[in-house]
């Protein structure tokens, strides 16, 4: 039984810390995804701009191309989007986490080592006697007292 219990806490720690290092892997993700969007937006506006800047007049069959005249207003989108990213900050809200309030021993913090196995050492005796404690087996003679408990 005593290994038992030394199961279940060791069940509950893994849990707890498994599931705060998981929140915290998936919110660094999203914010990741987050970041990239953001300035894949900034750079896609600029890049909207300089397509505005490219000549798509039609010519005819031997006629010249008329050399790019935008090299100034090119060089400015460029230089705001070099400026957009350098000024770009997060924007994600912040996930909230309870985690701090995990003890060394990856338990709840205001929860004492003591407090932990007798909680798992009850909840050990649940398990294996089907919801009897021990206090109700050592309370209850080891015998029938029914006509009903007799034969069943």
């Amino acid at each position: 039984m005593r290994a038992e219990a030394q199961s279940l806490v060791a069940e509950a720690q893994l849990t707890n810390v498994t599931r705060q290092k998981f929140k915290e892997a998936y919110d660094l993700h999203t914010a990741a995804i987050i970041e990239r969007a953001e300035k894949q937006i900034l750079l896609a506006r600029q890049a909207r701009r300089l397509v505005n800047l490219l000549d798509d007049t039609p010519i005819v069959p031997g006629e010249e191309r008329p050399t790019f005249v935008h090299s100034e207003a090119a060089r400015e989108v460029l230089n705001d989007a070099e400026a957009s990213l350098r000024h770009w900050s997060p924007s994600v809200d912040p996930v909230h986490s309870s985690a701090g309030k995990l003890g060394a021993n990856a338990m709840p913090g205001n929860v004492e080592q003591h407090q932990i196995e007798d909680q798992a050492m009850q909840t050990a005796e649940e398990r294996i006697h089907g919801g009897e404690t021990m206090h109700e087996r050592d309370t209850a003679p080891p015998y029938p007292t029914s006509e009903s408990a007799a034969t069943a």
